[in-house]
């Protein structure tokens, strides 16, 4: 059984934002999906009753996450978006690595991607948005969420390959620093630097 998150801190953490924009976590779920959609070979399957559920019993509802699940080449796996506020505080993020570890037990692999793999505010970056100058277009976003599922993790060269962006490898190291991708920067950045989801554990 997992523990669940204290109730009334719970509700103290996100009631400020929720009455500010209510309908924000809507929003990201819309554009969460249409991102996924947007991919012609990932298979959209929608939600995974199973793991929402895991998710309820820890303390977690819809205003702390959206998730959808895919598949890609024979790999499922349920994606968890976790708005910024949430992915913030490490109290809520060891609740999901905790019903991620829980899932994985029962044959569910999960996913978490912060906020910032949908939408980031600074660059403008989103579901349908073309190329920019200084962003990580959501074509090349996929990309790398797709290889890291079917790989785990991969290196440095290796997923700055498979981008179209045209410096690449800083394309990968703006993904480190959005949130989304982990890379060890107290050793010296290699081609062979391993890179992985930034909540890969």
């Amino acid at each position: 059984m997992l523990p669940a998150l204290n109730k009334l801190w719970l509700e103290e953490v996100v009631d400020a934002e929720e009455h500010l924009n209510a309908s924000y976590p809507s929003k990201l779920r819309r554009s969460f999906e249409a991102m996924l959609r947007s991919c012609r070979s990932l298979v959209f399957l929608g939600p995974d009753d199973e793991v929402e559920s895991l998710l309820l019993d820890s303390g977690l509802d819809e205003r702390h996450y959206c998730a959808f699940s895919v598949a890609s080449r024979g790999t499922r796996s349920c994606l968890v978006c976790i708005p910024t506020r949430i992915w913030s505080h490490p109290d809520f993020m060891e609740a999901f690595l905790q019903v991620k570890q829980v899932a994985a037990s029962h044959g569910k692999t999960m996913l978490l991607l912060p906020e910032s793999f949908v939408m980031d505010k600074l660059q403008g970056v989103g579901p349908g948005t073309q190329h920019l100058p200084h962003g990580v277009s959501t074509a090349d976003r996929l990309i790398v969420l797709e290889h890291l599922m079917q790989k785990g993790c991969s290196t440095l060269s290796a997923v700055a390959s498979l981008l179209h962006h045209p410096t690449p490898v800083d394309a990968v190291l703006q993904l480190v620093v959005s949130g989304i991708l982990d890379i060890d920067l107290n050793a010296p950045i290699l081609p062979a630097s391993g890179v992985s989801l930034a909540m890969a554990r």
